[in-house]
């Protein structure tokens, strides 16, 4: 490939991608409708491929294994034709669990990240004021009550933070 054609590739690429990102990044194609929507939640990553290319890749590549164990069958090589047959798409499918796993989670954590904007939008008043939680009361919480301890010598019930029983003045064992 001679460089002049490299340099107009360049050049029709630059100008492809400021049109794109000034036509399709804009927030006025959000609810188009139709094509534009559909190319500013392409150009955003709203929608995510992958997943649907690596499905089809694995089917794909479970076939191709399978097959190649089976051709395998008939040559020279015939225990790794039957390893190949059924090891091959054991090992694929581990494979591609572990990536639609992790696209999973992607796609899970966008929903969630989605979702918890769509509240906090709904729940924040017309002057942009902080979210505050109408059932919060802001009284602060009951101290919690103290251990009652019985004194070894009388019997007096006393609270277990004295040092001494109140009535006859037995220091408290449990301090």
């Amino acid at each position: 490939m001679s460089p002049v054609l490299t340099i107009l590739a360049i050049i029709f690429s630059l100008a492809a991608s400021v049109l794109a990102c000034i036509f399709f990044l804009s927030k006025k194609w959000k609810h188009a409708g139709g094509f534009k929507q559909w190319m500013h939640e392409f150009v955003n990553f709203k929608t995510l491929f992958v997943d649907k290319i690596f499905k089809f890749l694995y089917i794909f590549s479970t076939c191709f294994v399978f097959f190649l164990g089976f051709f395998t069958l008939f040559s020279s090589a015939a225990p790794y034709g039957l390893l190949m047959m059924f090891v091959g798409p054991i090992v694929l499918r581990v494979m591609y669990e572990m990536l639609m796993m992790f696209i999973i989670m992607v796609t899970n954590l966008t929903e969630i990240n989605r979702d918890t904007s769509n509240i906090l939008g709904a729940l924040k008043n017309k002057k942009g004021a902080p979210i505050t939680n109408p059932n919060f009361d802001n009284t602060p919480a009951p101290e919690a009550p103290t251990a009652t301890v019985y004194c070894m010598n009388c019997g007096t019930a006393y609270s277990a933070d004295e040092a001494n029983c109140p009535n006859c003045g037995t220091p408290n064992a449990g301090r």
